[in-house]
């Protein structure tokens, strides 16, 4: 069973878990393809949508979420400060690439991750 955190916003509560190591490769990888291909702001939404659903359904809340479920329950500041939280939880940083865009990295100093 993973590691689980509570995350709380304004009332709303949810268990989340990290990304595994696969996962989190998987996912800079995933970041860097779209950052090449010039994604729209919907596939980075999409990504964004899956780590979040991802992550609530490995914590083992009680109903699954999917996509529909995220986007007729969550509002876009609920689920940004989740995917943040998931992405710290992870031990992975936001860095901003450009306006609309953030991709993800290891938190490890460049010189501690070789």
């Amino acid at each position: 069973m993973p590691r689980v955190r509570e995350f709380s916003m304004d009332g709303f509560s949810v268990k989340i878990a990290p990304l595994t190591l696969v996962e989190a490769d998987n996912f800079i990888k995933e970041g860097q393809q779209l950052l090449s291909s010039n994604a729209s702001p919907e596939d980075w939404l999409k990504r964004t949508i899956e780590l979040v659903c991802r992550s609530l359904n490995k914590a083992g809340n009680a109903d699954p979420w999917n996509e529909g479920r995220l986007r007729g329950e969550m509002d876009l500041a609920l689920m940004n400060a989740l995917y943040r939280e998931i992405l710290e939880f992870s031990g992975l940083t936001v860095t901003k690439v450009s306006k609309g865009e953030e991709t993800a990295a290891p938190a490890l100093p460049a010189s501690a991750a070789a």
